[in-house]
C-alpha cells in the first residue's frame, strides 16, 4: 500500500509540478492570451518564461494544432531551450487562423527534458486561448477625372471622402460570402461620378477592381 501511494504521489508531482508550491517555471504574458484570429489570417502570442530553480533545466514544448513556435531572434526561446537559474527567454508562438482545431489549449505546456518528465503551464488566468472567424477582404478600387471632393460608400454606410485620383480602399473588411455595393454618397462640385463593378459577393479574396470615372458638368454656374 505504501509503495501505491508513493507511486501516486510522483505521479501527480510530475503532472503538476508547476502548480506545487512556488512555481520552478514562471510563464510572464507579454501579450493577450485570449485572441480571436481570421480563417485567413494569424496572431502572435508571447510569453516571458523563467527559471525560477537554483539548476539549469532544458525544456521543450507540446505541439499544439494550429500554434507554430517562432524559435528564432533574439531573445526568443529555441524548439528545445536550455536556461540558468533565474535565466529567462521568451516563448513566441504564431496562430494560424486557417489550421485552429479548438478554442483552448489547457497550455502552452512545456516539458523538462532528462530522466524525468516534469510539465509546466500557466496559471489559468494566462492559459492561451484561440477561436477563428471568417475571412474578411478589402473592397477599393480606381477613381479618375476627380477635380474635387467625393464621399464614397460601401453598403450604405463605410463613408470614404477621396480627395485625389488613383486607388482607394473601404476602412472596414467584408466577410467572405457577404455583399458589397459602392454608391456615390456625395457627388464632387460641378462634376458627375459613375460606379462601374461596384457590387457583388465577396470572395477569397480583396475586392480591387471597382471603377468610379468623374467628369465635369456642362451646366451653368459650373
Amino acid at each position: 500500500m505504501k509503495q501505491v501511494i508513493l507511486f501516486t504521489f510522483t505521479m501527480l508531482f510530475v503532472t503538476f509540478g508547476s502548480q506545487a508550491g512556488a512555481p520552478i517555471w514562471t510563464f510572464v504574458p507579454l501579450t493577450a492570451t485570449t485572441v480571436s484570429v481570421p480563417t485567413n489570417g494569424s496572431a502572435t502570442v508571447q510569453y516571458l518564461i523563467t527559471n525560477q530553480s537554483t539548476k539549469s533545466h532544458s525544456l521543450a514544448m507540446i505541439p499544439i494544432t494550429g500554434v507554430t513556435q517562432i524559435a528564432t531572434g533574439n531573445g526568443v526561446c529555441p524548439n528545445l531551450f536550455t536556461l540558468s537559474s533565474h535565466a529567462s527567454c521568451v516563448l513566441s508562438l504564431q496562430i494560424d487562423g486557417s489550421q485552429i482545431q479548438t478554442g483552448n489549449t489547457n497550455g502552452p505546456v512545456l516539458c523538462q527534458q532528462g530522466s524525468t518528465l516534469e510539465c509546466y503551464k500557466p496559471s489559468a488566468s494566462a492559459t492561451l486561448s484561440f477561436s477563428a472567424f471568417e475571412s474578411q477582404y478589402t473592397v477599393g478600387g480606381d477613381i479618375s477625372g476627380l477635380s474635387g471632393t467625393i464621399v464614397l460608400l460601401n453598403n450604405g454606410s463605410d463613408a470614404d471622402t477621396i480627395t485625389s485620383n488613383g486607388s482607394f480602399t473601404f476602412s472596414t473588411p467584408i466577410a467572405e460570402g457577404s455583399p458589397y455595393n459602392v454608391t456615390v454618397g456625395t457627388q464632387p462640385l460641378c462634376q458627375t461620378c459613375i460606379v462601374t463593378n461596384g457590387s457583388g459577393i465577396v470572395g477569397a479574396s480583396n475586392i480591387t477592381n471597382i471603377s468610379v470615372s468623374c467628369s465635369i458638368l456642362s451646366s451653368l454656374g459650373c
